[in-house]
């Protein structure tokens, strides 16, 4: 996985949310795109959670990605 990989995802129109799957076995996942950034050298990626606590990964050790369904539109949000 690169950097560049991940801020393609990050940058994705629609936003997917998705799990990284770390080499160590461990999971990451990625709720929403202002939760995360890539640093300027594309070695580090730091994510926040919703208790506001944050994880520091290592770009090269993410071995897979599992990619979410997106969230709907809101205008495609059907009320009762």
């Amino acid at each position: 996985m690169t950097g560049d990989r991940i801020r393609a995802l990050l940058r994705a129109q629609p936003f997917q949310p998705f799990t990284l799957g770390l080499a160590d076995r461990h999971q990451v996942r990625v709720p929403r795109a202002d939760w995360a950034m890539v640093s300027p050298d594309g070695q580090t990626m730091v994510m926040f959670d919703a208790a506001n606590s944050f994880h520091m990964v290592n770009v090269s050790d993410v071995a897979s990605v599992l990619l979410e369904p997106p969230p709907p539109e809101p205008d495609a949000i059907v009320r009762h």
